[in-house]
């Protein structure tokens, strides 16, 4: 994990860090962990931390397997929605299908039954957030484990990998971007009376 790398680079330089943007121009420190480090430096702790710590409890960086958690799997109900809406999305460009995605903050990359299939997962279940661990990855939802993971992501140009498993996740509500338009549109049109 990147967090340990920086961690061992701390831990190395001789003195004291007096800033994120020193702590930037060490090899290994990304942008990410600059601004968490420079937000220690002020405030003496990392909100995400402590969310992380008031949602989950000290784990103690102890990494947790798959096998270590349990997850709920999606019922078939709710597989056979996800499969009926893939289905009807089918008809939309990929263009349509990929500004949905990038509206929702989802990955937007992959083939045309990829794209409409995460569409439609986000649209019954609610869109995945990032990973509440490394803040990079977008989570990934395993419908037969009922487990979300995490597959890492980019911190500038270097790649992290993560070990995020969880059997339960927070989905935000999903919106399509006519609906954001057509609410934007109705929130001045009172008649006063």
């Amino acid at each position: 994990l990147a967090y340990k790398k920086v961690a061992k680079t701390l831990g190395e330089v001789k003195g004291k860090i007096k800033s994120g943007k020193d702590a930037g121009k060490l090899a290994g420190v990304g942008k990410a962990s600059a601004e968490k480090i420079q937000e220690y430096l002020d405030t003496g702790s990392i909100q995400k931390l402590e969310e992380l710590r008031e949602e989950y409890g000290d784990v103690g960086g102890a990494p947790v397997s798959a096998k270590d958690v349990k997850g709920k799997p999606l019922k078939a109900a709710d597989k056979n929605k996800i499969k009926k809406a893939a289905a009807e999305i089918m008809s939309l460009s990929v263009t349509a299908m990929k500004e949905e995605l990038k509206f929702n903050q989802q990955k937007t990359t992959g083939n045309k039954a990829e794209l409409s299939q995460r569409i439609a997962e986000g649209r019954v279940l609610g869109a995945c957030p990032r990973c509440p661990t490394c803040g990079l990855g977008r989570l990934r939802f395993e419908q037969n484990t009922g487990l979300y993971n995490c597959p890492g992501g980019f911190d500038d140009d270097e790649y992290v990998a993560c070990s995020f498993v969880s059997g339960k996740v927070d989905r935000t509500p999903w919106q399509t971007p006519h609906e954001e338009e057509a609410s934007g549109n109705d929130s001045g049109s009172g008649s006063g009376s």
